[in-house]
């Protein structure tokens, strides 16, 4: 994933964050203080990424293409499309975030040495008379993207599209399906019904966009789930099944009775929509925006989602996520290191997996992490943001580590004064 590991984003002045950059990576993790900008920074790799996958492109190219050409040429100029996507931030920002007077202030930097990709489309069959507006199974297109040829059948509206996913590969480094977004306090809407989903949409971008793929991970396109994946399944639902039946989702329990997904618990309603995802889809090739995914969760269930995490990452899906929880880098951590296992014995990493009933896919490569730790200068109030070396040992765990710390020296000072009182 040459072309997503090339990103830099450039933070000139975004809320708290000021004059930092982040490089983006397969799984990135944003940690530390809060009230510092993690979110921010998550928000803007899925402004990103959503350009990129999601709108952006075709958007741009139904602008251009021109549906009485036989053939015609497109050229793709990233360093333009970068700066359309800079141009656009702040207004993007201010939709998604509900607030008309914030500033965003971006630059979107790419390494890649290829600047520009051409495409030469030509329509293989004759439109005739008809007008080729008109949709038409029959439509088939020769494409030319720089040295690779393709033919494809498309109805001409959905050629912007198609293209589309050419850039994006070109851009990313793969061809992505959808961008995913999980804002905080999602738990609170699943199972609601659409006056009320509209009327939260109608502020905040960002549920607008929740709303969008939390539908779309209701719908069923099963494919293959392996035993320890769908025991990982049941296993973060204690044991309950969800269910969306006409328009409506449930927790079928074990006993045989089911309850609205909206009166389960906390826990439940948090991980319902990636675990819908999760039971209802092929899992490679989404990109998910997560907001503390241990939210209200049982540190137990929390080290299961680092599980789920690094099995969707491997079957091909971008993750990047805030976090407070020491047991989810924990646990990351565990499977960055079976990963460097797995690198160097495979045999040796496969009788883990059967020892411990892990799925095979259940490991991290440490080269697809990026860290990120937030926290405040006390002098200045300025976020201060360290890009943590992720290793085949894993992620840095030292804010944790201090806390831990204090406690132990606030644990020793209060045992001694009633040591002292009971002696």
């Amino acid at each position: 994933m040459a072309g997503l590991n090339a990103l830099t984003i450039k933070v000139n002045r975004f809320g708290p964050l000021e004059d930092v950059s982040f490089e983006l990576a397969p799984l990135m993790i944003f940690t530390g203080m809060s009230s510092t900008g993690k979110s921010y920074a998550n928000y803007l790799v899925y402004y990103y990424l959503s350009s990129v996958i999601n709108t952006m492109l075709s958007d741009h190219l139904e602008g251009v293409l021109d549906a009485k050409q036989a053939s015609q040429q497109v050229v793709f100029r990233l360093d333009a499309f970068l700066d359309s996507l800079r141009n656009g931030a702040q207004e993007f920002m201010q939709k998604f975030l509900g607030d008309d007077t914030i500033t965003c202030d971006v630059e979107f930097k790419s390494r890649l040495k290829k600047r520009e990709l051409s495409l030469v489309i030509d329509r293989l069959n004759e439109t005739n008379d008809r007008d080729p507006q008109v949709p038409s199974r029959d439509d088939r297109f020769r494409i030319e993207a720089n040295d690779k040829v393709i033919e494809v059948n498309r109805e001409w509206k959905m050629l912007p599209y198609y293209l589309n996913s050419l850039i994006a590969d070109y851009i990313i480094g793969e061809t992505f399906i959808r961008s995913v977004v999980f804002p905080p306090g999602r738990g609170a809407f699943v199972g609601e019904n659409y006056s009320m989903k509209r009327e939260v949409s109608s502020s905040l971008g960002m549920y607008n966009a929740f709303f969008k793929d939390y539908d779309y991970g209701l719908w069923e396109n099963k494919g293959d789930i392996s035993e320890p994946l769908s025991k990982l399944l049941l296993e973060m639902t204690s044991g309950g099944r969800l269910l969306s039946v006409d328009s409506k989702q449930y927790l079928q329990l074990e006993e045989g009775n089911r309850i609205a997904l909206s009166a389960s618990a906390s826990s439940v309603k948090d991980m319902s929509p990636l675990l819908f995802f999760l039971k209802n889809h092929l899992l490679w090739f989404y990109s998910f925006c997560l907001e503390e995914p241990e939210a209200h969760q049982h540190p137990s269930v929390t080290v299961k989602i680092a599980d789920v995490i690094a099995i969707m990452r491997n079957k091909g899906s971008l993750f990047h996520l805030t976090t407070h929880s020491d047991y989810l880098i924990q646990r990351l951590n565990q499977l960055i290191k079976l990963g460097s296992i797995r690198k160097r014995d495979y045999n040796a990493f496969r009788k883990i997996c059967q020892e411990r009933n892990l799925d095979e896919l259940c490991y991290i490569n440490s080269q697809a992490v990026r860290a990120y730790y937030f926290t405040k200068d006390v002098k200045s109030g300025k976020t201060i943001v360290e890009k943590l070396k992720v290793d085949d040992n894993g992620i840095p765990m030292k804010s944790f580590f201090d806390v831990v710390r204090d406690l132990n020296e606030r644990e020793d000072y209060i045992n001694d004064s009633l040591f002292r009182l009971n002696k």
